[in-house]
């Protein structure tokens, strides 16, 4: 169930989020005298950074261009409403301007793209201006502004218990552009985030002290670029419509089991099967799932499919092999669908999503500083599920609930 917001209209809360997160873990540490803030672009990562006990999680609205929140938390500070009055986007979006720092020719750490050397500037005076904002790199500097006001007027940092404020910075490119195309803002966006992390690092022992302070910095590793086509130098491509494939798959259990609609939706390569019906059928789920599989992997452009009943008892392969910790009964799918690298994900729907398949990792770097931890550069891969166990462990407080991986041995 959501709850009403403060500066947008979305109804949102914390009630589906089933385990706990590092700032919970603070709270209970600390019989929740800490303060837990979350301040991020989108919602979803604002409300997931700062966990269910927080104080409070902020988010840019794009309807109204102010820094937005849930009333799932009760506390709005007197200075975050006097920050969107006077200091929020909406308050300043005719002058906001987003043209290159450097000369053209600087841009040479994508060397294999070769783009004709022009200056670029984007301004944000349309009807979508807030929407575009968050996908360009003057959002960090958002990120940062809200985040002084944090350190100028709340208490972060000045009593004995640890605080945490958790932000989100983007560093990437928007969906409807290709990298190819966008290369020079995308140089431009990490030159500019560069400016961000030394301002909030300066704001930040100005105010408590880096010898006082643990920071981790960490990426999704990850964003949404427009679609890439290969069919030019002869890649093996093709276009996965889930819509088709959900209508063909409903045809094919009709023709076995009669007439219905067995098939509820999809989302998010998840296919729901149509519980109640299956249930008033006397149909075994285990089994109608299967034959769904079967049929579904034949469909071009699919990969694999794990059923609901696979994932559960740990009989999936190494495509599935994360999958069981984040099955949830009653909320994922019946089934989870592998998609052939390459190919595209078209969404038919009003916005025209597509969304480019592929299994490539993208390297990042995982930054920890803390007192007593002695500086040094370590070149090994770790999972992204060891973080918040090690952050954890430094700060001597329980790891999330559902945490179940190791902490990083460089900072025992």
């Amino acid at each position: 169930t959501g709850f009403m917001g403060n500066y947008t209209s979305e109804t949102l809360s914390l009630n589906s989020l089933l385990s706990s997160t590092i700032g919970d873990e603070l709270k209970l540490a600390t019989s929740g005298i800490c303060e837990v803030y979350a301040i991020a672009p989108e919602y979803q990562v604002a409300l997931l950074s700062a966990g269910r006990a927080a104080d409070a999680a902020y988010w840019l609205d794009e309807v109204t261009g102010r820094w937005a929140t849930t009333t799932y938390f009760r506390n709005l500070p007197w200075y975050i409403d006097r920050y969107n009055t006077q200091h929020a986007p909406a308050t300043r979006y005719e002058s906001l301007m987003w043209k290159n720092m450097h000369q053209p020719d600087f841009y040479t750490f994508l060397p294999y793209i070769r783009k004709k050397n022009e200056n670029f500037q984007y301004d944000y005076r349309d009807y979508a201006r807030y929407k575009s904002l968050k996908t360009s790199a003057l959002i960090n500097e958002e990120v940062t502004r809200l985040a002084d006001c944090f350190f100028e007027y709340s208490t972060l940092g000045k009593d004995d218990a640890p605080d945490m404020l958790a932000l989100s910075y983007f560093a990437g490119i928007p969906p409807d552009k290709a990298v190819p195309d966008y290369a020079l803002e995308l140089q431009d966006t990490y030159f500019r985030l560069d400016k961000e992390l030394e301002k909030l690092l300066n704001q930040i022992d100005k105010k408590t002290g880096l010898h006082n302070t643990v920071i981790f910095i960490a990426s999704t590793g990850y964003f949404a670029a427009k679609a890439t086509t290969f069919s030019h130098v002869n890649i093996p491509v093709g276009e996965f419509y889930p819509k088709r494939s959900i209508a063909l798959l409903n045809m094919y259990l009709m023709a076995i089991y009669g007439q219905g609609n067995w098939v509820e939706t999809y989302f998010d390569k998840q296919v729901f099967l149509n519980r109640k019906l299956i249930e008033d059928k006397q149909i075994s789920l285990e089994e109608i799932q299967r034959k769904a599989a079967n049929f579904l992997i034949e469909l071009s452009g699919i990969q694999d499919v794990a059923t609901a009943s696979d994932i559960v008892h740990s009989r999936t392969g190494e495509t599935f092999r994360y999958a069981r910790s984040g099955y949830c009964p009653g909320i994922s799918g019946d089934l989870l669908l592998e998609i052939r690298s390459g190919w595209k994900i078209v969404e038919e729907d009003e916005y025209a999503k597509e969304e480019y398949v592929s299994k490539a990792r993208v390297q990042t770097p995982l930054i920890i500083m803390a007192p007593g931890i002695p500086g040094k550069t370590v070149q090994q891969k770790i999972r992204a599920t060891q973080i918040a166990p090690s952050v954890c462990h430094i700060l001597r407080i329980c790891s999330p609930n559902a945490a179940t991986d190791d902490i990083l041995l460089e900072i025992k």
